[in-house]
Parts: structure tokens; C-alpha cells; sequence
């Protein structure tokens, strides 16, 4: 339920920001005709080099498991706890974006390339009784320090407005930590995935452009195997597989190369 209310308000966002730029869009036009609207000849042109910066909020949802079922292992009360857990965090993020347009008439193809921090960090204590009863905290911790893509971008052009579809390939920094019976055991990888979103950008002056999107990011599956020296642990192991998932929403500035940029005609 917190997903969707979450992945409706992005798409709100976007929504919103598209609705603006058209309004401003009209505006400008009814300046320059006092009386009436002419007809639209053309379409910005979006064409070329560009790099920029994003400002945007992620949330990643990380489903942890235990495969040894350690955490079922115990008598009441610490006991009886799944052995699958989804834990989540929200985070600020920012990052630079580059990419490369190919414009013809109204409709765009794009190659873009970003990379965001972020600090999200999804724990799951696994014995709250535990926890609660006298402070021991055994966790289990999925962090992301950073993510990127590399996406295609397609779309058309609407006077000033871009919509764009967007999808290709995921990476994210990734550090899993068990806390478990006062031993800590930490992972460090470079996880990859795939991507998908939507978005909108508005071209403000020849080359400047407003853009904001909505991604969504899987990534593969991650299985560590945590070994434990000494003491009684089922078998002195604790394996566990963890699939992670990151939603972004985002905003921000690019800057274009190449001069001065004449509005294209569209197709015909």
C-alpha cells in the first residue's frame, strides 16, 4: 500500500510538471498573439549533446531471507519469526546526467547515461522480542551508497514539451550487514539490473531544459554466505539472499551544446 500511494504521488509530480509547461507554453504564445493562438508549425528541437544535474527522493524495498531459517530456530519468545522479511527506506538523492538526442521531425531517440547518491539503508531486526526485552539487536541490513543507469530515451515533441518512455540497464553500490549474536559480518558489491520509467522535459531556452522522471530499478538477486568461528550457529553458517528494488523520482537542469537551436517542422 505504501508503494502504490508512493508510485501515484511521482506520478502525479510528473503529471503536474507536464501541466505547467504546457500552461507556460500557451502563455508565451498568447503573448506574442494578443487576439488568438496561432496554430503550432513546428516542435522544439531537442537534439544533440547535453549534460546536467537531478535533485529527486528514492525509496528502496529490500526483500531479505534467511535460507538456513536461523531466525525460526529459537523457543518462544524469541521465536517463530519468518525467515522472510521486506524492509524500506527513503532517501534524498542526487546526481549528474549526460546524454546524446537524435531528433528527427517531432519524434526523439536518446542515449542517456546518469549516477545518484543516495543513503538508503532497509534493516530488519530479526528477534524484536529480543531487542525490546534487552537491547540486543541482531539485524540484517541491505544499504545502497549510490545506483546508475544507462537508458534509451524515445519520444515526441510537443511545441515545447518532451514525453519520453525511458528503459535499459541498473547498477547500484550495494553493502549487506548481519549483526548475529555479537558477531558482524558485511558484503560489498556492485549489483546490476534493469530499469524503467517515464518523464517529461521542457525546453526553456535553446539550451536549457527542465527535466523530471519516475524510474523503477530491479536488481539481480545477491547470495552471501556469512561463516561464524567458534560458538553453536546450526551449523556455524547463515546464508541469505537478498533482492533489492529502488523507486526514484526526480528533477532537474540540462545544459545543451551546439549554438543556437531552430524549431524542427514535423513529419510529414
Amino acid at each position: 500500500m505504501q508503494t502504490n500511494t508512493w508510485i501515484t504521488r511521482s506520478i502525479g509530480v510528473v503529471a503536474a510538471i507536464a501541466a505547467t509547461a504546457f500552461a507556460t507554453g500557451s502563455a508565451s504564445a498568447d503573448g506574442y498573439q494578443r487576439r488568438a493562438v496561432a496554430p503550432v508549425a513546428g516542435c522544439a528541437n531537442f537534439g544533440g549533446f547535453y549534460v546536467g544535474g537531478n535533485i529527486g527522493w528514492a525509496t528502496l524495498t529490500s526483500h531479505q531471507n534467511d535460507l538456513d531459517g536461523i531466525t525460526n530456530g529459537f523457543p518462544d519468545p524469541f521465536g517463530g519469526i519468518p525467515t522472510s522479511f521486506t524492509a524500506t527506506d527513503d532517501s534524498f538523492t542526487g546526481g549528474a546526467q549526460i546524454g546524446y538526442n537524435i531528433q528527427k521531425g517531432c519524434t526523439l531517440f536518446g542515449l542517456e547515461a546518469d549516477w545518484n547518491w543516495s543513503d538508503l539503508n532497509a534493516t530488519t531486526h530479526l528477534f524484536p522480542a529480543l531487542l525490546q526485552n534487552s537491547g540486543v539487536d541482531d539485524s540484517l541490513r541491505s544499504r545502497v551508497e549510490g545506483f546508475g543507469t544507462i537508458r534509451t530515451r524515445t519520444g515526441v515533441v510537443v511545441d515545447q514539451l518532451l514525453l519520453f518512455v525511458t528503459g535499459g540497464v541498473a547498477w547500484a553500490d550495494t553493502k549487506d550487514t548481519l549483526n548475529l549474536f555479537g558477531d558482524r559480518f558485511s558484503n560489498t558489491d556492485t549489483r546490476w539490473g534493469w530499469v524503467a520509467g517515464f518523464g517529461t522535459e521542457y525546453l526553456l531556452r535553446s539550451n536549457i531544459s527542465l527535466t523530471s522522471d519516475v524510474l523503477y530499478l530491479s536488481f539481480d538477486d545477491q547470495n552471501h554466505n556469512f561463516s561464524f568461528d567458534g560458538g553453536e550457529c546450526w551449523g556455524c553458517r547463515f546464508r541469505t539472499k537478498i533482492d533489492d528494488q529502488i523507486w526514484v523520482a526526480r528533477m532537474g537542469v540540462n545544459i545543451r551544446f551546439g549554438g543556437e537551436r531552430e524549431a524542427v517542422a514535423p513529419l510529414k
